[in-house]
């Protein structure tokens, strides 16, 4: 993706019709005809009112992975209606708009129709997510807002577009992109400035590594040693982002509902969505730790600066390794056994937009420092 468009961090949910087995019954489980969006579980003014005495305060807290978010928006919203949450989320320098109904023959409500149409230039964004998406059907989108004559709709008010036939979760998922995202920009994070900083580090590393299949010399290794530390924060920091982001936000938002803090919703365990954000992330540090590890063995006893911005950078693979590791053994899912997912609504599984886009760009930026040196 080039251009603006480059620029974007894109979340979505998708809604898949594969089969799949759960991670507790052996028995495959088919889709049904259709797909069955829970739309009709909940009426649009079923639930209480958003607490707009929230609207402007902030609490902020933290949860898996370091990251924060306004609490204050999220209580305001978690035991109130689709409708409610759907006014309150309009008056958080955001706007929802629809999108076309999901096809099924199952029960369908249009549980959002008297959320915005999309305009045309928040259309073609959408659209061109579709594209991305390989299987499935999107379910939900959030586009941060952004100053830019491509997308007048965008420049003061962030995007949250969701099929007017899906449900509240959905919504409420997509609102934490947004409260994640304004959060990150009140602490600095600039997603253009980090994706330059990776770029040009990326480039320095790759100048510095041996030609293919020659094996890393000393003197290599320690040109290589901090300008690979470097790049491994800032891989971390998008990776914090995009993956783990899609993990944290299913992980909190669960967590919330079997306190029962969150409402009317759709509850589920399947947790397919946790698990593939996960293992994408785990095998991008892995092969990471891996680089690390062997141009560490390459540097003479008496590189104590290079040896600690190593150490410093394998330091944070293993939080967030471990913090991964967390999260799946409380959502448990065992991808090795199964032969795909079926997702509903109603399991909360959604795989992110980010992924078949941005996130894969930054896939390949990494995999390409992913040298396996010898």
């Amino acid at each position: 993706m080039t251009g603006v468009l480059g620029k974007f961090l894109v979340m979505g949910v998708v809604l898949s019709s594969i089969v799949a087995c759960s991670s507790d019954d052996s028995s495959k489980k088919v889709a049904p005809t259709g797909s069955d969006t829970y739309s009709c579980l909940f009426a649009f003014s079923e639930g209480g009112q958003a607490d707009y005495s929230a609207l402007r305060t902030a609490k902020n807290a933290q949860t898996y992975f370091e990251k924060e978010y306004n609490q204050n928006y999220l209580d305001a919203v978690s035991a109130a209606s689709a409708e409610a949450t759907m006014d309150f989320v309009n008056q958080t320098d955001a706007t929802v708009y629809k999108s076309e109904l999901i096809t099924t023959n199952l029960c369908s409500s249009n549980l959002f129709a008297t959320a915005k149409d999309m305009t045309l230039d928040v259309e073609a964004r959408w659209n061109s997510a579709k594209d991305t998406v390989k299987k499935g059907t999107i379910l939900g989108l959030y586009l941060p807002q952004v100053d830019s004559k491509d997308y007048p709709s965008l420049k003061n008010s962030a995007a949250i577009i969701i099929r007017e036939n899906t449900n509240r979760w959905t919504l409420v998922h997509e609102f934490m992109h947004h409260l994640f995202m304004l959060r990150s920009l009140e602490q600095g994070y600039r997603d253009d400035q980090l994706r330059s900083d990776l770029s040009k580090v990326s480039a320095e590393v790759n100048a510095i590594y041996p030609d293919e299949d020659q094996p890393l010399t000393e003197a290599q290794a320690l040109k290589l040693a901090i300008p690979l530390a470097k790049y491994t924060k800032i891989a971390d920091t998008f990776l914090v982002h995009y993956f783990l982001e899609e993990m944290t936000i299913e992980a909190t938002l669960k967590d919330a509902a079997s306190a029962g803090s969150l409402k009317y919703v759709p509850t589920g365990e399947d947790n397919w969505y946790i698990a593939v954000s996960a293992q994408k992330a785990v095998d991008l540090y892995a092969g990471l730790a891996g680089e690390i590890a062997n141009v560490a063995k390459k540097l003479p006893s008496n590189a104590n600066a290079e040896v600690m911005a190593l150490y410093d950078a394998i330091s944070i693979i293993k939080k967030r390794k471990e913090t991964i590791d967390l999260i799946q053994k409380r959502f448990p899912y065992d991808l090795s056994t199964q032969g795909g997912a079926l997702l509903t609504a109603k399991a909360h599984e959604h795989q992110g937009c980010a992924h078949e886009a941005e996130g894969e760009e930054i896939m390949k930026s990494i995999e390409k420092v992913i040298r396996k040196t010898k």
